[in-house]
């Protein structure tokens, strides 16, 4: 089980459906929050997308269009038809509405997902 307290966009809706990040010591995982408020869901199968502080950092850049296309992200935000977006890596993949998916990029424009990758000691 992940542990650590994870955050939100500010813009994310009172309802509390948004993408949740956590960082940690040198990764990232990010999570669904609908998934835990429905009752028929299993806390233990949670479908959680982890990447290394380096893969989040692309991603970013390439959200934010200052990506290289020497260093792409594994990570992939795919748009549907109906606005939904899908972010997937590997065999985890994670559906959030417009509005949830609006609210995250807003975050990750005004910065408040931007974590420095930090050297270990």
């Amino acid at each position: 089980m992940i542990t650590g307290v994870w955050r939100k966009a500010a813009r994310s809706n009172n309802s509390g459906a948004c993408v949740e990040v956590l960082e940690g010591a040198t990764s990232v995982s990010i999570r669904d929050s609908k998934y835990l408020r429905n009752p028929l869901n299993d806390p233990a199968t949670e479908p959680i997308i982890t990447v290394t502080k380096a893969e989040w950092s692309a991603f970013i850049e390439e959200i934010t269009g200052c990506g290289s296309a020497l260093n792409p992200a594994q990570l992939c935000a795919t748009a549907a038809s109906d606005g939904t977006v899908q972010l997937t890596r590997s065999s985890v993949s994670l559906t959030y509405t417009p509005a949830e998916w609006e609210a995250f990029i807003h975050g990750v424009h005004g910065g408040e997902f931007d974590f420095t990758v930090r050297s270990v000691a």
